[in-house]
């Protein structure tokens, strides 16, 4: 089974994520290049050709935290229906201190 369009071209977003403005992260993820799997920091189930893993810590080039705290769309991972482990360490992304929990349908803010 090959690559799936929809994780291909969600990845892809996610490299033009980590490369804004101007940068060169994650050259290995091609274009042009349908197997993502190969691509580094990607692993694969070996039946479904999902993407199961992203390791991309220490990925966003370094001149480009002169901008300060990266902010990730976390729906850009949506497509990716079979990803289990996520790591975005070192990548200088903001934190946001404000956290919800649910709780029979009422959510409380907690800092």
């Amino acid at each position: 089974m090959g690559c799936l369009e929809e994780e291909r071209n969600a990845l892809l977003k996610i490299k033009a994520t980590f490369n804004h403005p101007n940068g060169s992260s994650l050259p290995s993820w091609g274009d042009d290049d349908g197997d993502y799997c190969s691509w580094e920091g990607i692993k694969c189930d070996n039946t479904t050709s999902r993407v199961t893993q992203l390791v991309l810590s220490y990925i966003r080039d370094f001149e480009l935290r002169e901008y300060g705290p990266w902010v990730i769309d976390a729906s850009l991972f949506l497509p990716l229906e079979e990803l289990q482990v996520l790591d975005l360490r070192n990548n200088c992304l903001s934190v946001n201190y404000k956290i919800h929990f649910h709780d029979d349908d009422k959510y409380k803010e907690q800092k």
